[in-house]
C-alpha cells in the first residue's frame, strides 16, 4: 500500500508525517480483519501549537476534548481501501449548525470575586480645539439708579489776598500872600479948635459909607521847600493756592504773587512791583514731605525794568525727605527791587517727589 500524500506541506503540517505513518500501520491491522468486513473510518485528534508549530508539541485527543486556546484542533483521518491510506490534513467544510438545544435551568449564582485592583489612572487627554464664540446676548435691562452719595466735606478757606501799597500823600501847597490893603484917602487939615460947647444931644446914626474898591493881588511868593517823607508802610507778598502744585518730571515752573496757578513761561506769570524795595524772608509750605531722597528748590527771580532777562536772586531754600520740618523751608536772604521791577518763584525738583500744592510768604519793605 502506498500513502497519498498532501502536495506543498508547510512546516506547520510537516511534524503531522510522523503521525502519518502510525496511523497507515493502523489501517494495515484494520485490514487483517478479512476481506468480508465493510471498509471502515478511523480518525484521530490532534492539537497544535497555533504560532511556532515545527519547535511545540503535538497532542492526541480524544474526539470530545477541547484544544487549548493557543492550539489548533486538526483531524487525520485514515480510510483503508484498494488505493491505500488517505490523509485528510486539512479542516473539512463547517457542517449546518445544529438544532438549538431547549435552555437549561438556571445554575446558582456564584460568589461575588473579589474586587479587582484599581489600574492606573489613564494620561490626560489633549485639550480640545475651542468653539467658536456664540452670539452676543441681549443687551439686560438697564438697573435701578444708585442712591445719592454723601456731600464731601467743605474744602479749607483760601488765604487771604495781598493788600496793595498805601500810595504817598501828595504835598500840601504853600498858602499865597494876603494882598496889599489899598490906598487911604488924603486927611484933611486941622482947623483950630474952638472952645469946647455944651454937649449937644446924641445924633442919629448915619448910613454906612460904600465899600470902598478892591485892591490889586499881589505877586506869588517863592515856593517852600518839601516837608519830610512820612515813614514807609511793610506788607507781605503771597501765593500758591489749590491749583500751585510741583510734581515729579515738571521741570521747572514759575508762580506769581496774589495768584494760584503755574506756569512754564516765566514773563506770564511774573508781577511787577509799582514801587521800590527790599524783598527778604522767603517762607515755602508744602501739603506733605517730599518723600525719601527726593527735593524741592525754591527761589524768587527778579527781572529788571526794561530786561528781557530774568535772574535769580540769593533767596532761596530747599526742602527733601520724610524728616521733621521738610515740608516746609525759609530763607533770610534779601534783594532790593526797583520800581518797575518784577518778580517771580522758580520751583525745581530733584529724584521722584511726591506731587504736593504749595504756598508762600514774601516781606517787602518800601
Amino acid at each position: 500500500m502506498t500513502a497519498r500524500s498532501l502536495p506543498s506541506l508547510s512546516p506547520r503540517w510537516s511534524a503531522l508525517t510522523i503521525v502519518a505513518s502510525a496511523l497507515a500501520a493502523l489501517s494495515l491491522s484494520l485490514g487483517a480483519v478479512g476481506a468480508q468486513a465493510a471498509p471502515t473510518l478511523s480518525a484521530v485528534n490532534l492539537c497544535v501549537k497555533k504560532t511556532n508549530p515545527g519547535r511545540g508539541t503535538i497532542r492526541l485527543v480524544s474526539a470530545k476534548a477541547l484544544c487549548r486556546k493557543s492550539e489548533r484542533g486538526v483531524l487525520l483521518v485514515a480510510s483503508p481501501g484498494q488505493d491505500g491510506v488517505i490523509l485528510q490534513a486539512e479542516p473539512g467544510a463547517a457542517g449546518k449548525p445544529g438544532e438549538k438545544g431547549a435552555v437549561g435551568d438556571q445554575g446558582p449564582v456564584g460568589e461575588k470575586g473579589p474586587t479587582g485592583d484599581k489600574g492606573p489612572q489613564g494620561a490626560t487627554g489633549d485639550k480640545g480645539p475651542v468653539g467658536d464664540k456664540g452670539p452676543q446676548g441681549a443687551t439686560g435691562d438697564k438697573g435701578p439708579e444708585g442712591d445719592k452719595g454723601p456731600t464731601g466735606d467743605k474744602g479749607p478757606q483760601g488765604l487771604e489776598g495781598l493788600q496793595g501799597p498805601i500810595g504817598l500823600q501828595g504835598l500840601t501847597g504853600d498858602k499865597g500872600p494876603q494882598g496889599p490893603e489899598g490906598d487911604k484917602g488924603p486927611t484933611g487939615d486941622k482947623g483950630p479948635q474952638g472952645h469946647e460947647g455944651d454937649k449937644g444931644p446924641t445924633g442919629d446914626k448915619g448910613p454906612q459909607g460904600p465899600e470902598g474898591d478892591k485892591g490889586p493881588t499881589g505877586d506869588k511868593g517863592p515856593e517852600g521847600a518839601p516837608g519830610p517823607v512820612g515813614p514807609s508802610v511793610s506788607r507781605e507778598i503771597r501765593g500758591g493756592g489749590g491749583s500751585s502744585l510741583v510734581e515729579d518730571g515738571m521741570g521747572s515752573r514759575f508762580f506769581g504773587p496774589s495768584i494760584d496757578i503755574f506756569t512754564g513761561t516765566e514773563t506770564a506769570i511774573q508781577e511787577v512791583l509799582p514801587a521800590g524795595g527790599t524783598v527778604s524772608d522767603l517762607r515755602v509750605y508744602l501739603t506733605g514731605v517730599p518723600g525719601p531722597g527726593n527735593k524741592y528748590t525754591f527761589t524768587v527771580r527778579r527781572d529788571p525794568a526794561g530786561n528781557t532777562a530774568p535772574t535769580s536772586t540769593e533767596i532761596s531754600c530747599s526742602m527733601s525727605g520724610n524728616g521733621v520740618g521738610s515740608a516746609s523751608c525759609e530763607s533770610s536772604a534779601s534783594q532790593k527791587f526797583e520800581a518797575g521791577d518784577a518778580i517771580s518763584i522758580l520751583a525745581t525738583e530733584s529724584g521722584s517727589p511726591t506731587s504736593r500744592t504749595i504756598f508762600f510768604r514774601l516781606d517787602f519793605q518800601p
